[in-house]
């Protein structure tokens, strides 16, 4: 039995080794797109009733006592946000598909790829500010003991993540 167990052992282990770079290299490239799909099936969750229906930012809005117009100005923001960040998420991966194509030519062209790769940089500092924009716009709705209520919420959700990662 031992015979035969140490080269069935050898054998999966050399398969496994083959397949994980492969498995690594497929799930970084489909990363973006399982963005897009996550954002999708994100969207149809949120209603009309909360900014968010995700359950640790629907707690967080509840906290915040939000009055109905508040609630549908936010939903707005966020709404013409989520466009704008997916036009420039799509720009981002088309991008990054040109990275890859090139990278994978038979003579790569060097000064090519530092032009694409210095787009990238651009469209992820675009969709960078897109974001503080609409945190702005957020907060400019928001009451005074909101804005203070809000920071605390976040600072704690902050806390709770750096001791997530301390744990692991």
């Amino acid at each position: 039995m031992k015979k035969y167990l140490l080269p069935l052992l050898c054998a999966f282990t050399i398969s496994l080794g083959a397949a994980l770079p492969t498995a690594a290299f497929a799930d970084s490239h489909n990363k973006a797109d399982q963005q897009t799909t996550s954002q999708s099936q994100h969207v149809g969750k949120c209603n009309k009733k909360s900014p968010c229906n995700c359950k640790h930012m629907k707690k967080m809005w509840q906290q915040l006592n939000l009055t109905d117009q508040q609630k549908n100005k936010i939903q707005a923001v966020k709404k013409q946000a989520r466009s704008d960040m997916q036009k420039a998420r799509e720009a981002m991966h088309e991008n990054d598909q040109a990275i890859n194509k090139l990278i994978a030519s038979d003579k790569p062209d060097q000064a090519a790829i530092k032009k694409l790769v210095q787009k990238h940089a651009q469209l992820s500092a675009q969709l960078k500010q897109q974001r503080i924009d609409k945190r702005m716009k957020i907060q400019a709705m928001l009451t005074p003991d909101q804005k203070k209520q809000l920071q605390s919420l976040m600072a704690k959700k902050m806390d709770n993540m750096k001791n997530r990662k301390q744990c692991h």
